[in-house]
């Protein structure tokens, strides 16, 4: 389904009861009129994930620009995509703007200070005595690698998360960041684990399944539902859809259709895959004289 037919046969019908609840019926009148305020310059669209969008074979950005060949393409569109997506040698949105998230300031001028601004944020409602114990002890000596970490706006909401649930405790490296975080997740979703399923039996099945899909030459942050299926046992299958590390995320467009599903984030999609490898020689591992160094993983 391309982004006309989205708006006209799925979004226009789940809005239209509160644009105006005296229309029932999304009728042909309807459609002309959301296309006329395309026409007249009064939308904006919002595309996000463009990277993890399934796109039949063909790029995701030349998928886009064919899509706002229409009167969609009169609107104001902004999309977010990752940097390996975008930064590709022929750019179909080339003409876009483009920015770039950029990693958060850090100085001693708390008016300039993005990471003061944002843990000042995030605890506001919460406890600012909190927030503020948290940014001392940032700034305490043999943090400096953490704090450096957390100017990624991504991890530094992850830090604050952790801090807010449990006062006390600052992890120094990166796999200690998201292993807490996957720890945390699992306190949320104790209700519905399983005590026959061990936690450290999940992590793995989902480590290699993270694995399996970031080698597989399709896109891989979008899993197959034959290889999630190969990897996760049932049972494994429906614990890590009710905890939400696996999301189905739409059908392939092929006939007959399959779904897919997609990690809770891309980031987490990597961090199990991390898990799985145990021995150095997966980057680098060659059983012959004829190297052909692109192929390892480690590029």
């Amino acid at each position: 389904r391309n982004l006309e037919d989205y708006l006209k046969e799925v979004w226009l019908k789940a809005a239209l009861p509160d644009i105006s609840p005296k229309l029932a019926n999304v009728n042909e009148a309807v459609q002309n009129a959301l296309a006329q305020l395309f026409n007249s310059n009064l939308v904006w669209l919002l595309l996000d994930g463009v990277d993890e969008m399934n796109a039949g074979g063909e790029h995701p950005l030349s998928a886009i620009a064919n899509n706002l060949n229409s009167w969609v393409g009169k609107a104001r569109v902004i999309l977010s995509c990752r940097l390996n997506v975008w930064d590709i040698e022929k750019n179909a949105l080339e003409e876009f703007k483009t920015y770039r998230t950029l990693e958060f300031s850090y100085d001693n001028t708390p008016t300039s200070n993005q990471i003061h601004k944002f843990i000042s944020n995030w605890f506001k409602n919460i406890s600012l005595e909190r927030g503020k114990l948290l940014e001392t002890l940032l700034n305490k000596p043999g943090k400096e690698r953490l704090l450096d970490l957390v100017r990624n706006p991504l991890r530094l909401a992850l830090l604050c998360r952790i801090w807010q649930s449990e006062e006390g405790h600052l992890p120094e490296t990166k796999v200690k960041l998201y292993s807490q975080y996957v720890e945390e997740i699992y306190s949320w979703k104790q209700e519905i684990l399983d005590q026959a399923i061990n936690q450290e039996q999940l992590n793995q099945a989902l480590g290699e399944l993270a694995k399996r899909g970031i080698e597989s030459g399709e896109s891989r942050f979008r899993l197959r539902e034959k290889l999630v299926r190969e990897v996760l046992e049932p049972e494994l299958f429906n614990l890590a859809l009710n905890i939400g590390w696996l999301n189905r995320v739409g059908e392939t467009t092929e006939k007959p259709k399959e779904d897919v599903y997609a990690f809770l984030h891309g980031t987490f999609q990597e961090y199990f895959a991390a898990q799985r490898i145990t021995d150095w020689r997966f980057f680098i591992n060659y059983e012959s004289d004829n190297i052909q160094p692109i192929k390892f993983p480690i590029f």
